[in-house]
């Protein structure tokens, strides 16, 4: 299987020679496949609407998939957008990714400081060199394993205790309640993408969880928490590399992750040879 795709370089915080076809390829598939395993995605010609009933977070309540041509249609579509946002009783976010060409690439003009805020920078990383996995040291004691999941319910409650963190650097401290629920019903919704969930094990013992969601081309790893006081053991490492062997022994050429921008998960991604593809921004529209 041949897979091209276009590093970019940075300049600044812009981009430059982002593939394109390939970021919303990698979009399609976390929306049909992650969003969707676990919420709601409604996709008409103008845009994308992904909410869930559960989770009042940016992550999982957003407009995305949209593009205007000037601040005259842009003030239309926020008005007609405002009504899906109110009918979920959600505030109004919008996701944006670098193949909402206009919008993307002139964010200063569109998404100004007195109407939106930043909330979140996204960083999604790709992992394509599985021929070095075998280099990536890491300092964890412990034989890791990730187990398959055969009870979301009783997954769902530990993800939770997971997640929990009195740490600043953390970039999501402890999660909404909501994802309890939400993830009590986490489950493939297409024939030809698979959503798995995992516990991760050290020495026989479950410290942690995580996910993915593939195709037969790419494969994402979302939502890796290990518990409190098994953290900084080289356990999340080692698990990512657990997925990544399995992405390998699927024939799949691409992994790939995203991770909030200036925290230190994105660093330790870096360090094991993920690469920077792009940064999406979550724009919180403020009330007025």
């Amino acid at each position: 299987m041949n897979i091209s795709y276009i590093l970019y370089t940075i300049k600044g915080d812009e981009v430059e020679n982002m593939d394109i076809n390939l970021i919303k390829d990698l979009y399609d598939l976390h929306v049909n496949g992650f969003e969707n395993a676990f919420g709601n995605v409604y996709k008409n010609k103008k845009y994308d609407f992904v909410f869930n009933n559960s989770i009042k977070d940016c992550y999982d309540n957003f407009i995305s998939n949209f593009d205007v041509n000037n601040l005259k249609e842009f003030q239309s579509f926020i008005n007609e957008i405002s009504k899906e946002f109110k009918n979920v009783n959600r505030k109004m976010i919008l996701y944006v990714l670098p193949f909402m060409n206009e919008c993307y690439q002139n964010r200063e003009k569109y998404f100004s400081k007195d109407q939106f805020e930043i909330v979140s920078k996204e960083s999604w990383q790709i992992y394509t060199d599985y021929k070095m996995i075998n280099n990536i040291k890491t300092n964890c004691p412990y034989n890791v394993e990730l187990q398959l999941a055969d009870n979301m319910e009783n997954y769902a409650s530990y993800m939770l205790d997971c997640f929990k963190s009195d740490n600043k650097d953390d970039p999501y401290g402890d999660i909404d309640e909501g994802y309890g629920k939400a993830y009590a019903n986490f489950q493939s919704r297409y024939d030809n993408i698979k959503c798995n969930a995992y516990y991760i094990k050290a020495n026989g013992n479950i410290v942690g969880v995580s996910q993915s969601v593939s195709n037969n081309k790419y494969y994402g790893i979302y939502g890796l928490a290990i518990k409190e006081e098994y953290r900084k053991k080289g356990i999340g490492k080692k698990s990512l590399l657990q997925h990544l062997k399995k992405c390998k022994e699927s024939g799949i050429k691409l992994a790939f992750l995203q991770t909030e921008k200036d925290y230190y998960p994105y660093e330790i991604y870096k360090s094991m040879g993920f690469k920077d593809l792009f940064t999406a921004y979550y724009y919180l529209k403020k009330d007025e």
